[in-house]
């Protein structure tokens, strides 16, 4: 794993990031389509909360079998005041966290790695607000980022996701996923996964996409935390990168 520490003008402070290879890498032929990865440290195999995603591990194995391209994971640690700088504007910075990702860290990247410049190879994903964020770049840099996920997303403080999106008659992202669980967390069985919330989200959606290029999920029984969502990343992978 390439690990490396990039400062960000637009947030005024260094980002860690951490970026894995499909395997084979170096007997592979670029440039690779990337995918960046919110809160990188819950992504990696038995690495964070609850065991980690295991993204890195579920990507090898779902290339290995012709499931997927081959593609570089580039994980963003949280940033510092995470909320605040996930939030969507005029209260978040998500504006100028995607305006890092587009003009610092995939520029930087490519000075050393083969990362195709074709928006439609490069996504991002999150989950919580981390989801808030992704959904957000793929709307604030659709020049840079084609490709969403936005898992279990929570109502955020700053202009509401929903009417943000409602606003668009056309989403401007070539493939977006959204999806969510029913359930919150273990001691909390009565609270859902902000599930009407993630519903309205793809409702109007599913409005403003092309067929095929659009895909929610409403994962039954599912609680909010990486255990769940390691479940789900496979079909993530599969749906941006097939």
């Amino acid at each position: 794993m390439f690990k490396v520490n990039i400062f960000s003008p637009q947030l005024g402070h260094l980002v860690h990031v951490e970026v894995a290879f499909p395997p084979g890498y170096r007997g592979l032929r670029g440039p690779f389509p990337a995918l960046v990865l919110n809160d990188a440290q819950n992504q990696w195999t038995n690495r964070g909360a609850y065991g980690g995603w295991h993204t890195d591990s579920i990507a090898a194995d779902l290339f290995r079998k012709g499931r997927i391209r081959p593609i570089l994971l580039v994980g963003i640690l949280s940033p510092p005041d995470r909320d605040h700088v996930f939030g969507p504007p005029p209260g978040g910075r998500a504006d100028r966290y995607a305006d890092f990702i587009a003009e610092t860290l995939l520029a930087t990247l490519r000075r050393n790695m083969p990362i195709s410049r074709n928006p439609a190879d490069v996504g991002i994903l999150g989950a919580s607000f981390g989801s808030n964020a992704a959904l957000f770049a793929g709307l604030h840099r659709p020049d840079a980022i084609g490709l969403v996920a936005a898992m279990s997303g929570a109502p955020h403080f700053g202009k509401p996701l929903d009417a943000i999106l409602a606003g668009y008659r056309q989403l401007p992202m070539r493939k977006l996923y959204i999806d969510c669980g029913t359930r919150w967390a273990y001691d909390q069985p009565r609270q859902d996964d902000s599930t009407a919330f993630n519903r309205a989200l793809m409702s109007i959606a599913r409005a403003r996409m092309p067929r095929g290029r659009f895909l929610g999920i409403v994962a039954r029984g599912h609680f909010h935390n990486e255990e769940f969502w390691r479940k789900r990343v496979g079909r993530v992978l599969r749906f941006l990168y097939g």
